[in-house]
């Protein structure tokens, strides 16, 4: 072999490692957007003032969850005479 042929060899493995590379970046920024997506609706569907998750609290999250969960009793035997 030649060192030019050694060259090419090392071009093309670093070629075939980039497109890998690329390849990651695009999933990574596809995951990305899709948790930013989410936590958008999150943040509309609790009417959170902000959508920056450095900004977010899980602890804010508590009490509205809470009230989101107690606002329904539920069934007993007196709302619903056949249990």
């Amino acid at each position: 072999m030649t060192a030019y042929m050694l060259k090419n060899q090392q071009i093309f493995a670093l070629q075939e490692h980039c497109k890998a590379l690329e390849q990651q970046i695009l999933k990574l920024t596809t995951e990305c957007n899709t948790v930013k997506a989410m936590l958008q609706q999150l943040t509309n569907a609790f009417s959170l003032p902000h959508t920056d998750p450095l900004k977010l609290e899980p602890v804010s999250l508590i009490p509205l969850l809470a009230t989101t969960t107690n606002t329904k009793t539920c069934p007993n035997s007196k709302t619903h005479p056949r249990i």
